[in-house]
């Protein structure tokens, strides 16, 4: 039997909550699969624990709208100070994420954008996991 969703949510926040101030993201695989997936947005700011939890199944993000109250109480057994909790209407969609600027036409044509594409991955903290930062 899988772990309730809250503690599923937990598992994944406590290893980022360990790097110290700071916004992280994550996408978590829920179980029972039909759960499908949630984006969870992470920011620490002087020890307390802000998210905004973003489901890609409409009756998901119903599920995770219940379950703040015992998510928040989860959290803190797991000894995290929590502050904002939330769950975002968007449906997991990329919506409101923060995007690098298209570069102008003419620099797409010859290929030579002044920002380097950077792309950096971070080894899994646990079995199942992997962060990866853009």
């Amino acid at each position: 039997m899988p772990p309730a969703v809250p503690d599923q949510i937990v598992s994944a926040v406590v290893p980022l909550h360990g790097r110290g101030d700071g916004r992280h993201e994550v996408t978590l695989e829920l179980r029972p699969d039909d759960l499908g997936t949630i984006r969870v947005e992470v920011s620490v700011e002087q020890q307390t624990v802000h998210l905004t939890l973003h489901a890609a199944e409409p009756a998901t993000g119903r599920l995770l709208s219940i379950a703040l109250a015992e998510l928040r109480t989860a959290l803190t057994d797991a000894g995290l100070r929590t502050g904002n909790l939330a769950v975002s209407p968007d449906g997991g969609s990329a919506t409101g994420r923060r995007s690098r600027p298209e570069p102008p036409a003419a620099e797409k044509a010859r290929g030579d954008s002044t920002t380097p594409e950077r792309l950096r991955t971070v080894r899994p903290s646990a079995a199942g996991r992997l962060d990866i930062l853009l």
